[in-house]
């Protein structure tokens, strides 16, 4: 648009220096001079129009750039204040999610500092002394296990790691994220069930199913009466893809006005305890390995929470719930 407005300049300089009566007048050019002094005119208006035409483009190109970098400056203010409110949220998010981890390591330390307290060790037999040692190795395991999880899957979210899924056993996670729930559904006297087939793998990553299983179990018990069930089923889709694992309760069911927004994010805030945050990170986990996790409520009364992953040998059959092997009570 520099160079534009330059060159049309130079034609305007041009066109008044030709205009200009006195120049290239000689003597014998008379009649040339007097038809100099009739183009003068036209040429000035010409001139003037082209120096009008061009000065509107200019203005016209100036408002519109103004227009677009208002636009441009109001879109990025919109941006950064919702990247500014999801950063708000998750670091309130993250400082919960440190609560959890505090609490899942609490437990074996708080064990072993027990131990230590009221001279207890030395009223323990041997037997008694080994039976505790390995809970608190079973604890400390399980805890580790779940900070690797954790662990990996806030490197997926911050890091920017790359989701690597491999092939998960599922009747073995989950018989580990019973067998960490044990000690509450003995103390309870709640008989947990599990249907799952011994064949069923699915493509995910370990810890963090691991921590999915521990934690619905977990939810499950806690909503369970003393003397209830729990019971544990896996059935492949129709289309033969995935598998949908279902863990249902005999308590009192999910209230109506938290089921549809069981694992949304903003509910974490108001959640009791831990519970709440920790389905809301079961929801991620699920999604981040390809599956989908939701809730419902039994029409026979307790709450069944579901969730579906792809199967990493599809052409396997799965069992049907009903050709279950004896069902798992623990004792």
């Amino acid at each position: 648009m520099k160079n534009l407005v330059i060159g049309l300049a130079c034609i305007a300089t041009l066109v008044f220096i030709l205009s200009d009566p006195l120049v290239g007048q000689t003597a014998s050019a008379e009649p040339e001079s007097h038809l100099r002094y009739r183009q003068a005119p036209a040429a000035s208006l010409a001139v003037f129009g082209i120096l009008a035409v061009v000065f509107s483009v200019l203005l016209f190109r100036l408002y519109r750039n103004k227009r677009l970098l208002a636009k441009s400056l109001a879109d990025h203010v919109d941006l950064l204040a919702a990247r500014n409110k999801q950063l708000e949220g998750n670091n309130v998010f993250h400082q919960q999610l440190i609560s959890i981890m505090s609490h899942d390591l609490r437990q074996p330390l708080t064990s072993m500092l027990l131990l230590g307290e009221g001279n207890m060790m030395d009223q323990m037999s041997d037997a008694q002394r080994a039976y505790v040692f390995n809970q608190i190795s079973q604890n400390a395991r399980a805890s580790l296990q779940a900070m690797d999880g954790l662990v990996h899957w806030m490197k997926l979210n911050t890091v920017g790691l790359a989701y690597a899924p491999s092939t998960v056993s599922l009747k073995e996670n989950m018989l580990a994220a019973l067998d960490y729930n044990r000690g509450v559904a003995n103390q309870k006297g709640i008989a947990v069930i599990d249907f799952i087939p011994e064949s069923i793998d699915v493509l995910a990553q370990g810890e963090m199913l691991l921590f999915v299983n521990r934690n619905i179990v977990s939810n499950a018990l806690r909503h369970t009466p003393d003397g209830g069930k729990i019971v544990v089923t896996a059935d492949q889709e129709d289309d033969g893809s995935h598998v949908v694992v279902r863990i249902m309760d005999s308590g009192e069911g999910i209230p109506a006005h938290v089921l549809p927004n069981l694992f949304a994010k903003e509910r974490s805030e108001s959640a009791a305890g831990g519970s709440g945050l920790a389905l809301i990170i079961c929801h991620e986990m699920i999604e981040r390995m390809n599956g989908r996790i939701w809730a419902v409520n039994n029409e026979q009364g307790g709450a069944c929470i579901c969730y579906s992953l792809p199967l990493a040998r599809s052409h396997e059959p799965v069992l049907d719930s009903g050709d279950a092997p004896f069902p798992l009570k623990f004792s």
